[in-house]
């Protein structure tokens, strides 16, 4: 894994994510706009190689905490998540669009629903509602599929071997 890149990326789509980009494609009157940052936690949980992807789960949970201006709760629903995503490794294979459509689906529901609860007991800011998560959760698994596929191509560039795809 090349890390400087990796980082790049990272900050790339943390910038991507906290910017005004994400409400410009926003659905419905409720505002549900795509999670990047959850997207490529998916991915790189799934895809990277043992300590690897529990080192990305938890920087992408820093970025998507930089990103929404409250820092701790999406380090660690994004680590943990991650970290459970990579384990099942073995069992799940994400090389069919429902699958990834269900893996991008679940994490974003379990990272939520984890992230609001540790919100709720810092008491610092307005938790997510559960309905904003759920739309969220869904519209980011519908676009997945398709930023996969862009990520896929940048995997040598990263320094990550394409036999790793889909275990």
């Amino acid at each position: 894994m090349q890390w400087v890149r990796f980082a790049v990326l990272v900050l790339a789509t943390a910038f991507i994510q906290g910017s005004q980009i994400p409400h410009w494609i926003a659905l419905t009157q409720f505002k549900f706009s795509p999670d990047f940052l959850l997207m490529l936690l998916v991915f790189f949980a799934a895809f990277a190689e043992g300590p690897a992807a529990i080192i990305c789960s938890f920087s992408i949970g820093l970025a998507a905490d930089l990103a929404c201006h409250t820092l701790g709760p999406y380090m660690l629903a994004f680590g943990l998540c991650g970290s459970i995503l990579q384990s099942m490794g073995r069992v799940i294979s994400l090389k069919r669009m429902l699958h990834i459509i269900a893996a991008v689906f679940l994490c974003g529901i379990a990272a939520g629903f984890l992230a609001k609860t540790f919100i709720f007991f810092r008491g610092v800011s307005q938790p997510p509602s559960l309905g904003h998560v759920l739309g969220t959760s869904l519209y980011s698994s519908l676009l997945a599929p398709y930023i996969f596929a862009g990520l896929s191509l940048v995997v040598g560039w990263l320094g990550m071997r394409r036999s790793g795809h889909g275990r």
